[in-house]
């Protein structure tokens, strides 16, 4: 069955980019990725679109290279695809903290609006 992570991404102080978290979810051989500056609650966030990542990253917590500060692990759990489309992707979570449904939906190019209305 296919997994979800939530990882809490601290940035060096230098870095042009704010920590946040990186809400990962397999699809395939990776992990579809977006940026999101607070932990998902009810209601809707803006999370950004980043590159697909390696599914080493399930289970990795630590340093990331090239000084790209560090990752932690915040919550990981079952996945179910309900809906996966260029545009919109929709799924079940089962993990410690984040449960039920969820849905992405692009604004724009890289941006989304992640709708989580909680447990389900």
């Amino acid at each position: 069955m296919p997994q979800f992570v939530l990882l809490r991404h601290t940035l060096p102080a230098d870095s042009p980019r704010a920590s946040h978290y990186d809400l990962m979810l397999e699809s395939g051989e990776s992990l579809l990725t977006w940026a999101i500056e607070a932990l998902p609650t009810a209601g809707s966030i803006v999370a950004e679109e980043l590159p697909p990542h390696r599914l080493v990253y399930l289970d990795y917590e630590g340093a990331v290279s090239n000084n790209r500060g560090s990752v932690a692990r915040v919550d990981r759990g079952e996945l179910v695809w309900l809906q996966q489309t260029s545009d919109e992707y929709c799924a079940r979570l089962q993990g410690e903290q984040l449960r039920g449904e969820f849905r992405l939906r692009r604004t724009s190019a890289q941006f989304w609006e992640l709708s989580f209305p909680g447990e389900s």
